[in-house]
């Protein structure tokens, strides 16, 4: 019997806090398959070396341009609102009470 490594894939970016941030994830199975993401409800967090740093909801800073898509959003408000330095963003979702983990960016604000 095989393990399941659990863990979400890390996407390490540098950006400019002058910018607006958009990265897409298209979710697969397997090489091929698009991932069903029927019924999960997504959020991401944001977080510093001093905590929280602010939550993005479906309603406000993800968007689903297709079933198996998700983007996330980081306007040029919010980029101009972080200090210089390293972030943590997991990107999460939510499906009949379990939360599951599907990519977590380590991001570098320069």
């Amino acid at each position: 019997m095989t393990q399941q490594d659990l863990t979400p894939p890390v996407d390490r970016i540098k950006i400019s806090r002058r910018e607006h941030f958009s990265r897409a994830y298209e979710m697969l199975q397997d090489e091929k398959t698009p991932q069903d993401l029927t019924g999960y409800v997504f959020r991401a967090e944001l977080a510093g070396v001093k905590g929280l740093v602010f939550t993005l909801t479906e309603s406000a800073g993800i968007t689903r341009p297709n079933a198996n898509t998700i983007v996330v959003n980081l306007n040029t408000i919010q980029m101009g609102e972080l200090s210089v330095g390293s972030y943590s963003m997991l990107l999460t979702g939510d499906r009949l009470g379990e939360r599951e983990a599907f990519v977590k960016l380590d991001i570098q604000v320069e």
